[in-house]
């Protein structure tokens, strides 16, 4: 993707699904050509209108990512969406057999034809591209009460509307929007409310499910505002910041109940095994993020380097420095 892409600058960060435990990464990157965003600030300083600007970004990011919000069912011949080819319950297509998943297939595999490229596309999108909202994703937001009932108001934190109404709007035509964190983005031309924005390129090589935004700024890009640089900051950081549940507590944890009890206490093995799984499982981990936590491999990978920084106070000693502590101390 760095190649296809032509990314010189990146960031991302390996998280672990909540419900699921399947992997998965945020990331941030930078195309060495500096664009879109030459191409905004030229729009911009020619006096183009917005819709325009739209129109034009919406024009590069396909040319150059094969980037949309179109399903790949593509119309009919009144020129309504092909909604026969769209899965329940927005359309009414039949599941395909098993010989034909995708996620069963390489893109090699699928890479003789223009054709079979194509078909893959659909299925591929038909099966991980179309988001379905749920516990994990719709969150009570602040101050939103429902009219009627009074009960806290859910949307979804994948801005696919709210549990009263789900969705994104249809669009005709592509929009300059602004996200939840106040960052300005390209939202392309729509006509399916749950298809979520993708790479073609991306998903047929990746096999997985992408959400892919060109991150816009309507500053120079030889001196880009300080605001626009803020909301990426909140982005990284947040997402840098985000610590997994360290293990050792649950194993100190352990240890302190199985050390409480002895032959002469009525705790049996069963009630210590119910208060174990009472105080310590919050949600199921999957294999892949064990072997995370196992062998220590990195949550995040960047193209430059980055300095820890406490933010409580404590200082973090390194290992070899830890030895050389001992080492005096004792002697």
């Amino acid at each position: 993707m760095k190649t296809a892409f032509k990314i010189d600058t990146f960031w991302y960060r390996y998280e672990f699904a909540k419900s699921r435990g399947m992997i998965h990464f945020h990331g941030l990157c930078w195309r060495s050509d500096r664009e879109p965003h030459n191409l905004l600030h030229e729009a911009l300083k020619n006096g183009l209108d917005e819709d325009v600007c739209a129109s034009k970004l919406s024009e590069w990011a396909q040319q150059n990512f094969a980037m949309t919000a179109m399903h790949p069912a593509g119309s009919d011949a009144s020129g309504n969406p092909n909604k026969d080819l769209w899965p329940p319950p927005e359309g009414n297509a039949p599941a395909p057999p098993e010989s034909k998943n995708p996620l069963f297939k390489l893109f090699m595999d699928i890479s003789q034809s223009e054709n079979s490229i194509l078909e893959d596309h659909l299925l591929l999108t038909n099966k991980i591209n179309l988001h379905r909202c749920s516990s994990y994703c719709l969150v009570s937001k602040k101050g939103m009460k429902h009219k009627v009932c009074g009960m806290k108001h859910k949307v979804c934190r994948m801005e696919f509307g709210s549990e009263n109404m789900q969705g994104k709007a249809i669009r005709d035509s592509p929009a300059i929007v602004k996200d939840k964190n106040g960052s300005l983005r390209l939202e392309m031309k729509r006509d399916h409310p749950f298809l979520v924005q993708h790479s073609q390129y991306h998903t047929q090589a990746w096999r997985a499910n992408g959400d892919i935004s060109l991150i816009l700024s309507k500053s120079s890009p030889d001196n880009p505002s300080i605001s626009d640089i803020i909301a990426t900051e909140k982005y990284v950081s947040g997402y840098a910041c985000k610590g997994n549940q360290p293990t050792g507590e649950v194993v100190d944890l352990f240890n302190a109940m199985v050390n409480a009890t002895d032959e002469t206490s009525s705790t049996d093995g069963k009630s210590l095994c119910t208060k174990l799984l009472m105080n310590t499982i919050k949600r199921d981990i999957s294999s892949m993020e064990a072997a995370y936590e196992l062998t220590g491999l990195p949550l995040f990978h960047s193209s430059h380097q980055f300095q820890s920084v406490s933010m409580s106070g404590s200082r973090v000693l390194e290992k070899n420095w830890q030895h050389l502590h001992k080492k005096y101390t004792s002697g």
